[in-house]
């Protein structure tokens, strides 16, 4: 409820402003941001951040990411947060492989961040990366490992599985289809009922970024993440396409 409260005071906020240059508008919402996002870490027991405590860096196939924020972008992103993150502008026509294939918002964005982080990682003192795949195929060893770094005990194996059988796509997304989370405002329900790619848990498959390109432009794809991927993280072949099988416990 208090986070809701605080969304409804900052665009109340930001329309009183209106009449501000948009550039400046944009650097106040972002402080604006920038101050709640900095309130709610003072009141979490653990954080994954940049810097400065134990981090936990979740990666994924860049290629994935890319398809995934086109959804994001296309079905539940709000115009005020397309123009905040520089995206193509609300309504616009732009094609899944347009989108990811752009610099300012798609693949060669990513790159360069996960780039960044092969670079940096040896400078931080406590850093633990997992990667988005290995919690698909193994998740209960991951979780495991995961509270072991941040110092839980993930001794009682059935606590960990039982975390892991809440936490599946099935489970999210049925919580997802009966607002379950409603105290999180839009975040948590689909962008327009009945289209599954407007779910905030849509598909979770593991080299499905495949199945909305053809075969050239696949190509084109996994040409661009071979040359430019840092290979620290294992994704500088293609992923074998997942197989059809129940979500892995």
């Amino acid at each position: 409820m208090d986070s809701i409260l605080k969304k409804m005071g900052r665009e109340v906020l930001m329309a009183l402003l209106f009449f501000l240059p948009e550039a400046r508008r944009i650097r106040i919402e972002r402080w604006l941001r920038g101050r709640d996002e900095t309130s709610r870490l003072a009141r979490a027991d653990v954080a994954v951040v940049s810097f400065g405590k134990k981090v936990v860096l979740l990666v994924r196939n860049p290629k994935d990411i890319a398809v995934s924020q086109y959804f994001q972008w296309q079905h539940r992103m709000r115009p005020v947060k397309k123009k905040l993150n520089n995206y193509p502008p609300h309504g616009a026509d732009v094609s899944a492989f347009e989108f990811v294939m752009d610099p300012a918002c798609g693949l060669p964005q990513i790159i360069d961040y996960l780039n960044l982080w092969a670079r940096e990682a040896g400078k931080v003192k406590s850093l633990l990366i997992v990667r988005y795949e290995d919690m698909r195929e193994q998740p209960v060893e991951t979780l495991a490992r995961v509270m072991e770094f941040i110092g839980g005990s993930p001794s009682r194996r059935d606590a960990v599985a039982s975390a892991v059988e809440y936490a599946s796509v099935e489970n999210m997304r049925k919580l997802e289809e009966r607002n379950t989370f409603w105290l999180a405002g839009g975040r948590m329900k689909p962008g327009k009922k009945g289209d599954p790619n407007s779910y905030k848990v849509r598909r979770a498959k593991v080299g499905g970024y495949k199945d909305y390109f053809d075969d050239a432009q696949a190509a084109e794809i996994d040409e661009l993440v071979r040359k430019q991927l840092s290979p620290a993280f294992g994704y500088e072949t293609a992923p074998a396409p997942q197989t059809s099988r129940a979500d892995p416990r």
